[in-house]
This record gives C-alpha cells, structure tokens and sequence, in this order.
C-alpha cells in the first residue's frame, strides 16, 4: 500500500504541457510519466487481485485539460480545457461511455455503486 500512496502523491504534482518536463523525479516528458504511473499503479493493484483474491475497481481521469505550448493556464472554457479522460478496468461501461466524451462527473455512478451510499430514487434516475 505504500507504494500505491507514494504513487498518487507524485501525480499530485504539476507533471508539465504536451511537451514540458517534468523535474522531481528526473527529467521525462509529461505523457511518459504519467504512462509509467498508470503502469506502476495497474502492476501494484494487479498484485493484489492475483496474490490476495482482492477485487479492484481502477479509475484514473484527469481533472481538466490545460493550455498545449505551456502546460499551463486553465482559466477559461476552451474545449481542449474542458476535455477530461477516464482510464478503468471496468468491463461495464454503457454506451455513453464508448460513444461520448465522458465528463469527470459520469464516474460517479459506478463509485456510488462501489461504496454503496443511499440515494434517492429521484436522484438515481437522473444518473447514468
């Protein structure tokens, strides 16, 4: 579990643009850092499904997009801003899912499932 903690705290750091570096730990670029976190994190959830008969749902999703050149600058409503992306193991995605661009809030269902709190039946017609 360790290793999974340290893991999500180095993606709490700022990782860099399209083409910017990233400095702690040593200089990689953006995407391949994240890539290589994406993978550290699927090895160490795997493990615990293979060696302790755990089952793990994975969700990783950005929070925004940010401007292409600097990596920076989120402030306004461009369209590359507003784009978000979802990784899961989840084999049960709707069709929204494969057929749309998926927004930050349409996990929510499938972690409100997971963790089982209570919502109204009002409110769960309206989710997705």
């Amino acid at each position: 579990m360790k290793k999974i903690q340290k893991i999500v705290s180095y993606t709490r750091a700022y990782v860099g643009g399209d083409n910017g570096p990233y400095t702690q730990p040593p200089p990689i670029l953006a995407p391949d850092y994240m890539n290589l976190l994406t993978r550290k994190i699927w090895e160490a959830i795997n493990y615990r499904m293979t060696h302790h008969q755990e089952d793990w749902l994975i969700i990783i999703r950005t929070d925004h997009g940010r401007e292409p050149i600097t990596g920076k600058e989120h402030d306004d409503q461009t369209d590359r801003k507003r784009t978000t992306w979802i990784i899961t193991n989840s084999q049960e995605m709707n069709t929204y899912f494969h057929d749309f661009q998926p927004a930050i809030i349409d996990i929510y269902p499938t972690i409100a499932k997971l963790i089982g709190p209570s919502i109204s039946i009002e409110t769960e017609r309206e989710l997705d």
